[in-house]
């Protein structure tokens, strides 16, 4: 279904103005994180494509069935959207986005649209409660499953039962790939965090459908290269950045991810230290001072990103503040 937003401003250009709530709704309705929004923006202005206006301009996608349609806003609040409908503008702004692609990773780390409904094509769509588990590490792999829609988190556990979180995927990501294709035991557990729609296929028939349609296996392969670079990355954030800027990394995430309407994102924190492999302590201390210094608010379960330009600094510092 095609997005739809309030239009106002210069319809002949097509110039769409939104509030804020509604560029929230966009970038969720998306999957794209706050940081892979604002890493689109720096993209699009380095390479100058496109109208400058007062605010700066942010591509996004917008979906109808299969195909998808690239498009860029300047937002200043209102945001502003118009629509690139040149095919260069398209193709153009490609490889900047894949220079940000272990940053915005499960965003990016997907199959293009088209190859993910050639490789799911017949599939009939199953039902998980939230709380399901798809799979748990070390349980013998013969599915790979597509998300329609809702939330999966990928866990990895330890021999003494301590969790990490590895990455969230949301609707067309896939789930699975790496023990399906080598057919060795699963990497990782796969838990339903919402009710979710998927779709699945066999080890067999998902080789019987690449060896049928060599565009897969290029797109399968694009696909483990981005899961690399972003474990890559994550080594590294490990052992050059302090728990700050990799707490405020992961809120920046979050926030594309998990916020409702109002900003808040709904999770405890010992689950934010799942995330990052660190204590609850840790999580708790760090949290109070950016509610001190007004970076963000907490309430029982949740919290709120209230400067985001400051949390942004946070996450580019090598230094704990």
């Amino acid at each position: 279904m095609r997005l739809q937003v309030p239009m106002f401003g210069d319809r002949d250009r097509g110039i769409l103005r939104v509030s804020q709530r509604v560029e929230k709704e966009i970038i969720r309705g998306l999957g794209f994180s706050y940081s892979h929004w604002l890493s689109c923006s720096a993209a699009i202005q380095e390479g100058r494509w496109g109208e400058r206006g007062s605010g700066f301009p942010v591509p996004f996608l917008l979906s109808e069935g299969a195909r998808f349609e690239m498009t860029f806003a300047l937002i200043d609040h209102p945001v502003v959207i118009q629509s690139i409908r040149s095919r260069q503008h398209r193709e153009a702004f490609m490889p900047a986005a894949s220079a940000n692609a272990r940053q915005d990773l499960p965003h990016l780390a997907r199959i293009d649209p088209s190859q993910f409904d050639l490789l799911f094509s017949g599939c009939k769509l199953e039902r998980y409660a939230a709380g399901q588990h798809l799979f748990l590490q070390e349980d013998a792999a013969d599915r790979i499953f597509g998300v329609m829609s809702g939330t999966v988190e990928i866990s990895i556990y330890s021999p003494d039962g301590q969790k990490l979180v590895a990455n969230i995927e949301l609707s067309r990501s896939l789930v699975g790939e790496i023990g399906a294709l080598d057919g060795r035991p699963r990497t990782a557990t796969a838990i339903c965090l919402t009710a979710c729609e998927l779709v699945s296929l066999s080890r067999t028939h998902l080789f019987d459908r690449i060896e049928k349609n060599p565009s897969l296996a290029r797109a399968m392969i694009e696909l483990l290269c981005a899961r690399l670079r972003w474990v890559s990355g994550e080594l590294g954030d490990q052992a050059f950045f302090g728990i700050e800027a990799r707490l405020a990394k992961r809120l920046v995430f979050l926030e594309g991810v998990m916020a409702d309407g109002a900003g808040w994102i709904s999770i405890s924190q010992s689950e934010l230290g799942e995330f990052l492999g660190v204590t609850r302590e840790s999580i708790n201390k760090t949290l109070n001072d950016w509610r001190n210094r007004r970076v963000i608010a907490i309430r029982r379960g949740g919290l709120r990103i209230s400067d985001a330009g400051a949390l942004r600094r946070i996450a580019e510092s090598q230094d704990d503040y």
